[in-house]
C-alpha cells in the first residue's frame, strides 16, 4: 500500500472512539480511521450548521456546513494538534460563510417560509421574531455581525473567536459588547423587548 501514513503509530488506547479528544480524532482521521472523522462531525455538526444557517439562511446554510466538513476532510492531514481544534474548525466555517455571503447578492434577503401546520402559533411567532432579529443583525457592520454570531450562534469563547478572526481577545470582546449595544438600540426603536 502506498499510503503516506503506512507505519504511522497512533499511541491512543481508548476503549471507544467517543473517549478521544478532538485532536486525537483528527490524528486518527489523518491516518484513515473513518470512524474518527464521523465522530468529529457528530460532535460539531450542530454548532456548525447553526452558525452557517444563521449567517446564510436555511438551505444555503446547510450547503455551506456541508462544504465545511468536506474541506475539513480534505485538509485533515495538514492539521497540527495543539488543543485548538474548535478554533481550526471555525476558521474554516468563517471563511466558507464569508465566501457564501459574498457570492449572494446583497439585495436578496433569504427568508425561510413558515409552514402553518396544525395551528402552531408559537412556532410561527418565534420564527417571525427570529426573522426580525436576523434583519436587524444584517443592519450592523460586518465585523459586529460576525462577532455576535461566533459568540452566540456558534458558542465560541473569546480565545477561540480571537483565533478565528485573527484579532486580539480585547478586540473581539469589544466587538461583542458594541454589537449587543447596537442590537439593543435597533430593537428599542421598534419597541421590541
Amino acid at each position: 500500500m502506498d499510503s503516506p501514513h503506512l507505519g504511522t503509530v497512533i499511541p491512543f488506547r481508548r476503549s471507544s472512539i467517543e473517549e478521544h479528544t478532538d485532536d486525537e480524532l483528527m490524528q486518527l482521521a489523518s491516518a484513515g480511521v473513518d470512524k474518527a472523522f464521523a465522530e468529529l462531525v457528530r460532535r460539531h455538526q450542530k454548532d456548525v450548521r447553526g452558525y452557517c444557517g444563521r449567517c446564510c439562511g436555511g438551505t444555503l446554510g446547510d450547503d455551506v456546513a456541508q462544504e465545511v466538513f468536506l474541506e475539513l476532510r480534505r485538509t485533515r492531514e495538514r492539521y497540527e494538534p495543539r488543543g485548538k481544534f474548535r478554533s481550526y474548525l471555525f476558521t474554516i466555517v468563517h471563511t466558507r460563510v464569508l465566501n457564501a455571503v459574498q457570492r449572494r447578492p446583497r439585495e436578496v434577503e433569504l427568508v425561510e417560509k413558515v409552514h402553518l401546520a396544525g395551528g402552531e402559533l408559537d412556532a410561527v411567532l418565534e420564527a417571525e421574531r427570529a426573522r426580525r432579529l436576523r434583519l436587524k443583525l444584517a443592519r450592523l457592520p460586518h465585523d459586529l455581525q460576525q462577532a455576535l454570531l461566533l459568540r452566540f450562534a456558534a458558542g465560541l469563547d473569546y480565545a477561540e473567536m480571537a483565533e478565528v478572526l485573527a484579532r486580539s481577545q480585547s478586540t473581539v470582546r469589544s466587538r461583542v459588547f458594541h454589537g449587543l449595544l447596537r442590537m439593543r438600540k435597533l430593537l428599542r426603536k421598534e419597541g421590541e423587548p
